[in-house]
């Protein structure tokens, strides 16, 4: 018995890079919802990248179209609904990363101390 393999419409939709995409478009905002998601699970995210996502987000406010059966109507209940994760949450988590972001920005700012070892020689 032969199996028969359905390919939707909505990966083929989604390969690609997403700058070729309409912007607001339905492949666009599954994309970058996608993207959005990675951000949130990685812990090598930058707040800049995790920031300029959602500005996109809230820009082309996808919460009023997405998903096209029955959208959001909220940038909360968005949120809520694809990170999985209560909004209050999320604002704390990237209050921390901006937080760290800052620290780490002014740990690399001070400068260290020269260790020239070449000056410290031991003969044995």
């Amino acid at each position: 018995m032969r199996r028969r393999y359905v390919i939707s419409a909505q990966p083929i939709a989604d390969a690609g890079p997403r700058i070729l995409k309409e912007p607001g478009s339905l492949p666009w905002s599954r994309q970058t919802l996608s993207y959005m998601k990675v951000l949130f699970a990685s812990w090598n995210t930058s707040f800049e990248k995790w920031q300029s996502v959602v500005e996109e987000i809230k820009q082309r406010r996808i919460w009023e179209t997405f998903p096209p059966e029955q959208p959001y109507g909220t940038l909360d209940a968005l949120l809520a609904a694809e990170i999985g994760t209560d909004p209050a949450l999320i604002a704390w988590a990237q209050e921390g990363v901006r937080l760290l972001a800052e620290h780490s920005a002014r740990r690399d700012s001070v400068r260290k101390p020269d260790l020239d070892r070449t000056r410290y020689k031991v003969d044995l």
